[in-house]
């Protein structure tokens, strides 16, 4: 998948990023998928670097789609809180 980033959102990251949907592609291998918009499971999935894979991903307002290696470092902004994601 391409990572596209509009003008505005690059703006944005200085704010923070922000997340309202997660994806994971690799459910189980059964090559389904599962989506949340729920900022708490977002940000259990954030908190836990052990359980981070490629197979998840993240989507902003703009449609953006990122990879938890794209927001390492960065402000992300999850409903009304902002985390610092680090490994």
């Amino acid at each position: 998948m391409k990572h596209i980033r509009t003008f505005e959102s690059l703006l944005n990251e200085g704010a923070g990023i922000e997340i309202i949907s997660m994806t994971d592609a690799g459910v189980s291998n059964s090559n389904r998928t599962a989506s949340t918009k729920n900022h708490k499971d977002i940000e259990a999935y954030l908190s836990s670097p052990d359980e981070w894979t490629d197979d998840v991903s993240f989507k902003d307002k703009q449609g953006v789609v990122y990879f938890v290696d794209d927001l390492v470092g960065k402000n992300v902004k999850l409903g009304g809180k902002t985390i610092l994601l680090s490994w």
